[in-house]
């Protein structure tokens, strides 16, 4: 799912790219397979970023780095799972507008991360 949503992404078919992340999201999450998750949520802040939303981009961005510094997830380091053409590295965290929203992202625990991704109120019981 995360290759076929890459590959999308790479052809400018950006809704089938969020197609496949949310099924990604959906079959990893629940199962809290957090390196899957921390990818997923890497493409889906390049999304946004690419969509033009940096505020959605910043929060993501945040969350992903939470994520990965509290589980050891590196895996979204990796030059395999850098989309080329979309990436968040430009995001400055630092910016007056941006900072906050960044700084909340790293204060999402997994649920929280994956349903502000996915759009959806966060499951009672952290699914």
């Amino acid at each position: 799912m995360f290759e076929v949503a890459i590959f999308s992404a790479r052809i400018d078919d950006l809704d089938t790219a969020w197609d496949y992340l949310e099924q990604g999201l959906d079959l990893f999450a629940p199962h809290r397979d957090v390196s899957a998750v921390v990818m997923f949520l890497s493409l889906a802040a390049a999304l946004a970023q690419a969509a033009g939303d940096e505020e959605r981009a910043a929060r993501l961005a945040g969350a992903v780095r939470g994520l990965r510094n509290s589980s050891g997830a590196k895996i979204v380091d990796h030059e395999v799972t850098r989309i080329r053409g979309l990436s968040i590295d430009e995001l400055d965290p630092d910016r007056e507008d941006l900072a906050p929203l960044y700084r909340s992202g790293l204060a999402m625990d997994l649920p929280q991360a994956v349903a502000y991704a996915l759009g959806r109120p966060p499951s009672p019981g952290g699914g």
